[in-house]
């Protein structure tokens, strides 16, 4: 999965760096009306918030408080699921030991297992997907295919050259020669210029807690707020 695919979650980045950098530029923009506190942008690991400073209660508008908070896009390396699949290999059962392990480790591990198979499964669909690999493979079977067929005309008219005395006749077998092989070069590089290049990083899923790629959770006060699609004004969801 692509980080294109979640344009909300691009769209509330935008907001949120915006609204941090208005805030530092022109001192009008560094507080809401009716709050005392200056607006607080934070950054921690993995998370973003947007809060005015201070408390709903405080305010004359009664929506102060936390505006914004974003759980990060965090990525998959697929090359690196793979080599992590691999290791499982070289791994120690451990539900066949267990009169050596532990109950909690033999769990610990059927858990490492999983995840790991769950992780390389989504892995794969996304790095098929982005990268149109049923696509590239359909087109490489073709070319495939297609330079077979073309190879096979051109030593017919090879032949034909060869025995052909008349010039006329033998220059045009050579023009239709040549333009098989200018065929084939261009499906060559129509095949090169869509099968190079790999993207290896898809969008990660928080497995434990939201079936999306990132969960984005704008808040207003003690409600949900729509995300803004109008500039950067915020409006309650209807």
């Amino acid at each position: 999965m692509s980080i294109k695919d979640n344009p909300e979650y691009l769209e509330s980045l935008q907001i949120f760096y915006s609204e941090k950098l208005k805030a530092g530029l022109k001192p009008k923009f560094s507080k809401c009306k009716g709050c005392s506190e200056n607006k607080q942008f934070i950054v921690n690991e993995g998370k973003l918030y947007h809060t005015c400073g201070s408390s709903s209660s405080s305010s004359e508008t009664d929506k102060c408080g936390l505006q914004m908070e974003i759980d990060l896009a965090t990525y998959v390396y697929y090359p690196e699921t793979l080599t992590t699949r691999h290791k499982l290999d070289s791994l120690i059962d451990k539900t066949k030991h267990p009169d050596i392990y532990t109950k909690d480790e033999i769990k610990e591990y059927e858990e490492f297992v999983n995840d790991t198979e769950a992780i390389l499964k989504e892995a794969t669909k996304d790095f098929v997907k982005m990268n149109k690999l049923s696509d590239r493979f359909s087109l490489i079977q073709k070319n495939s295919n297609n330079r077979i067929n073309v190879k096979k005309e051109q030593n017919l008219l090879m032949v034909k050259i060869k025995d052909e005395d008349n010039i006329i006749k033998k220059q045009n077998l050579i023009k239709d020669y040549v333009i098989l092989n200018q065929q084939l070069l261009d499906d060559y590089t129509l095949m090169d210029e869509t099968c190079k290049g790999i993207q290896n990083r898809s969008l990660g899923r928080p497995w434990a807690r939201s079936q999306l790629p990132t969960a984005i959770h704008l808040l207003w006060a003690s409600g949900e707020i729509c995300v803004p699609t109008n500039g950067y004004s915020m409006k309650r969801c209807p």
